[in-house]
């Protein structure tokens, strides 16, 4: 990696965006141009009694895994399954391994921000010269800046700039 260039970009999350079909979108004609993107992709569906419930669709190997677990009715407490994000976390590291063109994770978050969550994985993949991108909520932004020393770039939520910063991204990594 270059001195002083961190390989990666976020997409400012607003709540009507639609991250996940950006990311899809764009991982899609990467991958039709022969770049190996890899990756973890949430999206929501409905279980059987109609809650809906958070899922990561792991980019490159057909997986797709709940990472909401099911609590009581009326519970206020995090739905969110250790385990699940754990196996997520390794995922991760796999890719660090497999060295791709390019790894989208699709969200730094409060987690992130407090060094937990994907953290250790994240600055993972940026210190073996992986780009990186992901999407980061308003409220985490001064923390994704924080976390990339400022040097990350931030993309609109369009499938077309994602898909030029990633091929620019993967050609320089």
């Amino acid at each position: 990696m270059e001195d002083d260039v961190v390989q990666a970009a976020a997409i400012h999350r607003g709540d009507d965006d639609d991250v996940a079909g950006v990311f899809t979108a764009a991982a899609g004609m990467l991958a039709a141009e022969g770049i190996t993107v890899r990756g973890l992709i949430q999206y929501h569906e409905r279980d059987p009694d109609g809650r809906l419930r958070r899922h990561l669709r792991v980019l490159g190997s057909g997986e797709s895994m709940p990472i909401s677990q099911v609590l009581g009715q009326g519970s206020t407490a995090c739905s969110l399954d250790t385990a699940a994000l754990a196996e997520a976390a390794a995922w991760l590291r796999r890719f660090q391994q497999e060295a791709p063109g390019l790894v989208i994770v699709d969200r730094f978050g409060p987690l992130e921000a407090k060094g937990k969550g994907f953290a250790s994985e994240l600055l993972g993949l940026l210190a073996a010269g992986i780009p990186v991108l992901t999407s980061v909520r308003d409220d985490q932004a001064t923390a994704w800046e924080a976390f990339t020393g400022g040097l990350a770039e931030w993309l609109p939520p369009e499938a077309a700039a994602v898909t030029a910063w990633g091929r620019g991204a993967a050609h320089r990594g």
